[in-house]
């Protein structure tokens, strides 16, 4: 009895030590799948799709592998758009993504952002615009 008990602690302990190999795989895997540049496709406001102007779906993201962020963020303004260019530095922990602009953006210098799909070719994340409102936007 003794034997079957110590054969199934150790076991689990084997187990754990190759589901934490895994994770940190994925976790290399998910920073070499981030990095690239994500065109803007489609945004939500709290789960409901958003009609995008052709000028805001040019908004790019450039994530370097070095940490630096450029934002290319394009805006309607009374029929024209306007670009800017913003940079950053950005920390990816798990599904966590943290940006730390170079300058501040809406009054904010930092964002906070949850990851909700991450692959080769689709980037969906979400965070909060004001109390409860949530932007989620996808890029490609």
């Amino acid at each position: 009895m003794i034997k079957k008990t110590l054969l199934i602690i150790i076991l689990i302990g084997l187990n754990s030590c190759v589901n934490i190999s895994e994770l940190d795989e994925i976790s290399t895997s998910d920073r070499d799948k981030i990095t690239k540049v994500w065109e803007l496709q489609k945004q939500f406001i709290n789960g409901i799709e958003q009609q995008t102007s052709d000028c805001v779906l040019d908004n790019l993201f450039d994530i370097a592998d070095n940490n630096i962020l450029i934002f290319y963020d394009h805006q309607l303004n009374n029929s024209n758009c306007t670009s800017s260019t913003i940079s950053g530095r950005w920390n990816m922990n798990g599904n966590s993504l943290t940006i730390d602009w170079d300058e501040s953006i809406s009054g904010t210098n930092s964002y906070q952002i949850e990851i909700l799909k991450l692959t080769n070719t689709t980037l969906q994340w979400r965070r909060e615009i004001s109390n409860g409102v949530f932007l989620e936007e996808i890029y490609n």
